[in-house]
Order: structure tokens, then C-alpha cells, then sequence
């Protein structure tokens, strides 16, 4: 996961601690708009029926005054509010508190489920499908810096360089005693461009500094800037060595967040299969090496316990990849899937899901494994 000052941290710790007394409610609805017949409405109001209808005497009022608020929010003829993927996370109680995150990501789910705490899987897929990033739009004279997070865009700054027409007055040659009049001097527009050049230089070097700030203090897991080669680079050098900015093509200063958001959802699946790879890679050399790899869920709980993971890698989908993980027989009250990931996020472990060749690789260790600290 990234930075301690990111919103996802922060949210995904508030969710992975919280385990009230009667458990919580969680839905995941992906409100498809070209679906106009409602028909997640129909499957989610179905799902809810079920939790009312299975709870014990006791719990029966909390019950239905948790699916109630669901409904409330959910089952009305207008969208949901804030996005097309709504997660919900209702406490099981008369007055239930709750939770909502929502985003513009296509998921397709539309589920809802009671547990001991919060279904996270969805949520931590979700923010691998559209992390919160920095993007950064430069120009030579303009730049513009954006955060994406859930497939949501806002812009947060906007700098432009100020140039002062004293400043830039050409000079020009002496009248030459030789002839009429006065012309511009070769030396004196070079001496101009130059002056241009290191003013557009300091000024892109000054606002990649700033940049650079804003990602450690927002925990940007990535930060992208798209233009032109030159303001690219000039910009990732004020950044600084501290801050790794992905240089990318397109001019997109003064596009639209449909364009932006297109561009900036091609750099990441490139950028996710790389980090992958490389996730792959470290998984197979800790299998010979001290402190190692804790390999399938059984493991990796045990390691997650002590506190001794550092990063927990999972292979993305629904599949509960720790039925291996029990004795057969015994009955679950939470997939381990949701156990590990609650663990690791309570004990600052990383979280990643993998799909592809990441995934296959750890389908072996039923879709688990564990980089330890020690």
C-alpha cells in the first residue's frame, strides 16, 4: 500500500480494526447505467431478503435495521451517489454506524454479505484497478497537478510562469556607422532564449519540488506526468531523486478528464504488470533466501500473527483461496481470504492482489504468499 498519509490507508485501517459485537454488513454494487431495467436492484434487494430472513431471534431487529439503511440508500429510483461501484459497510446494530466508498470503476458485482468485520477484498481490488496517483500535466510555461483515485479525478493545483515584459525586452544592436537604421543583434536573441530558458527551467524544477511534496504527503502510489519530452523532464529533476516520475507522452494541459482519465488508466495497467513481474521475481528469490516467503495461507496466517509480513500477495478473483488453509469440515465465520487481509493491513503489512502470470504463479500455494520482514 502506499504512503501513511494516504486517504486508502487510512480508510483501509479504519475498516480492517472495526469488528462490532453483531458483525457488519457488506455490499458491493456495481450500478451498471446501461443497465436501465435495474436488475442489480432486483439482485441486491433479493440478497438482502436473505441476511433479514437468516438471522437468528435475537439479531433479527439489528438486522433489519442495517439492511433497512442499505435500502434506504441503495433502492431508490435515482443512482447511487458519488459513482458507479458503491461499497457499503453497514454495523449490525438498531443504529448502525456505517461506512460508503464509492467508484467509478466497473467491477461487476453486486453482492452483500454479514460477517465479523468488513468484506475488504473488494475494495483492495478496486484500489489496484485505480490507485490514488499524482498526475501532472506540464507545459514549458503551465502546469497542472491532478490526483486520480477509484477512477476519480481532481485537480488540486494549477502553477503558470509569470513573465515580466521588462524582463524579456529584446536588446538591440548599436546603429552601425556604416548604414541606417538599427536591426536585432544575433547575440541579443540568443541572450534572450537563453534567459527564457533558464526562467522555464527553474520554474518547472521549482513546481516539480512542490510536487514531490504534495506525494509524500498524500501517498501517491504512483506519479505520472504527461507532455512534451523537455517540461517532462525538467520537471521530474525538480522532483528529485525522492520522487519517481514516469514520463509520458501526450499533451493533455488543457484536455478533458474523459482524456485524461483514458491516458492515465493505459499508463497504470502497463505500470501494474511491470510491478507484478517484478512482485513475481522477489516471491521466487525469497523462496531460497533469508528472510524469506511464507507460501499459502496456512503459512501466511501463522506469519501474519507474529508480525512478520511485510508484503501479502494475493491472487485477485473471488475465489476463497484458503479452504486448504481448515481442517475439512470446519465451518468459517469469514473467508480466510478476508482474515489475511484484515491482518496485514492491522499489522502494516503491504497488500497486493495479482492477476496473470502473478497469479499463476502463486496458484500452486492456493493464491497466497507472504514476504517476510524477518
Amino acid at each position: 500500500m502506499a504512503g501513511a498519509g494516504s486517504a486508502r490507508e487510512r480508510l483501509l485501517r479504519e475498516l480492517g480494526a472495526w469488528r462490532p459485537d453483531r458483525g457488519v454488513i457488506s455490499v458491493v454494487v456495481d450500478a451498471d447505467p446501461a443497465d436501465r431495467g435495474g436488475a442489480w436492484r432486483i439482485a441486491l434487494r433479493e440478497q438482502l431478503q436473505a441476511l433479514s430472513e437468516q438471522a437468528s431471534r435475537d439479531d433479527r431487529a439489528a438486522v433489519c435495521a442495517a439492511v433497512e439503511r442499505i435500502r434506504e440508500r441503495l433502492n431508490q429510483d435515482a443512482p447511487p451517489p458519488g459513482g458507479r461501484t458503491q461499497f457499503g459497510y453497514v454495523e449490525v446494530a438498531e443504529r448502525p454506524r456505517e461506512v460508503w466508498q464509492a467508484a467509478q470503476v466497473a467491477l461487476g458485482s453486486i453482492e452483500a454479505s454479514r460477517g465479523p468485520g468488513p468484506r475488504l477484498r473488494p475494495l483492495v481490488e478496486a484500489f489496484e484497478i485505480a490507485p490514488e496517483v499524482g498526475v501532472a500535466l506540464p507545459s514549458l510555461e503551465q502546469v497542472r497537478l491532478l490526483e486520480w483515485s477509484l477512477g476519480v479525478l481532481h485537480e488540486l493545483d494549477r502553477w503558470e510562469i509569470t513573465l515580466w515584459s521588462k524582463d524579456w525586452r529584446e536588446r538591440k544592436a548599436e546603429r552601425s556607422p556604416a548604414g541606417p537604421g538599427s536591426r536585432t543583434s544575433a547575440s541579443g536573441r540568443d541572450q534572450y532564449e537563453q534567459r527564457l530558458d533558464h526562467n522555464r527551467e527553474r520554474f518547472l524544477h521549482e513546481v516539480g519540488a512542490h510536487i514531490a511534496r504534495r506525494q509524500r504527503e498524500r501517498g501517491w502510489r504512483e506519479l505520472l506526468a504527461f507532455g512534451a519530452e523537455p517540461a517532462t523532464r525538467a520537471l521530474a529533476r525538480g522532483a528529485g531523486n525522492g520522487a519517481k516520475v514516469h514520463a509520458l507522452p501526450g499533451e493533455l494541459l488543457n484536455a478533458g478528464a474523459d482524456d485524461i482519465c483514458a491516458h492515465v488508466r493505459a499508463a497504470l495497467e502497463q505500470l501494474t504488470r511491470e510491478r507484478d513481474e517484478r512482485l513475481v521475481e522477489a516471491i521466487e528469490n525469497a523462496i531460497a533466501a533469508e528472510p524469506g516467503v511464507a507460501l499459502g495461507p496456512a503459512e501466511a496466517r501463522d506469519a501474519l500473527r507474529e508480525g512478520r509480513v511485510r508484503h501479502l500477495v494475493l491472487a485477485a478473483g473471488d475465489d476463497d483461496p484458503a479452504r486448504a488453509a481448515d481442517p475439512v469440515g470446519r465451518r468459517r465465520s469469514e473467508p480466510v481470504a478476508e482474515e489475511l487481509i484484515a491482518a496485514a493491513i492491522t499489522t502494516g503489512a503491504e497488500v497486493t492482489p495479482v492477476r496473470g502470470r502473478a497469479a499463476a504463479v502463486l496458484a500452486p500455494h492456493d493464491g497466497v504468499a507472504a514476504l517476510l520482514r524477518y
